[in-house]
């Protein structure tokens, strides 16, 4: 388990361990029913529909996320995943290559975020399957990263319905604004 320097508003976001050695839960199962019981301890039915969403988020292949989190809202419905990773840069990109088919040309703005050089936000729309992009259902997709020191930190967060994309782009801007990037770049230096 890694413990990333990072603070989040617990009343906005839940952490999803993305490896269970070293956590109080032995599996995503476990966490899973952690986490539908303190969101809604007194609807068995809403339970069963948190336990089986928070069962799918935490067995999401991790690739090279250190650390994820759930949009999870006091004041709303549970949205979308969001990954943390990091990288060592050599070049000056910040942002990775936007994805080749796009529905729409990708909306990208620098953004401030305290304690990092530079810092990009991407918000996207990208076909899925194989049909046209006129026709295809549609991903969107929203892609953050921050350098600081010789590290990006990426953040990527998406969802079929991109009005529920859409109500957690503050959120993470205030989730990146949250992490120690000198920390996190310590961590991976080499």
């Amino acid at each position: 388990m890694m413990q990333a320097p990072i603070v989040v508003d617990p009343s906005r976001w839940i952490r999803v361990p993305v490896d269970f050695a070293g956590e109080r839960w032995d599996d995503a199962g476990a966490w899973a029913d952690w986490v539908a019981h303190a969101a809604v301890p007194g609807d068995e039915q809403r339970r069963g529909s948190i336990r089986a969403i928070a069962l799918a988020i935490a067995e999401l292949d991790p690739h090279d996320a250190v650390v994820r989190y759930w949009h999870f809202p006091d004041d709303g419905e549970p949205g979308p995943a969001l990954d943390v990773t990091l990288a060592v840069t050599e070049s000056g990109a910040l942002l990775p290559e936007p994805p080749e088919s796009l529905v729409v040309e990708p909306l990208e703005e620098s953004i401030d975020v305290p304690g990092f050089e530079r810092a990009a936000r991407r918000r996207s729309l990208v076909p899925v399957g194989n049909s046209g992009t006129d026709t295809a259902p549609v991903l969107a997709l929203v892609e953050w990263a921050a350098s600081v020191d010789g590290i990006v930190v990426g953040m990527t967060a998406a969802d079929t319905d991109p009005a529920r994309l859409s109500r957690l782009v503050v959120d993470g801007d205030a989730l990146l604004a949250g992490l120690d990037g000198r920390a996190l770049a310590r961590m991976v230096a080499p």
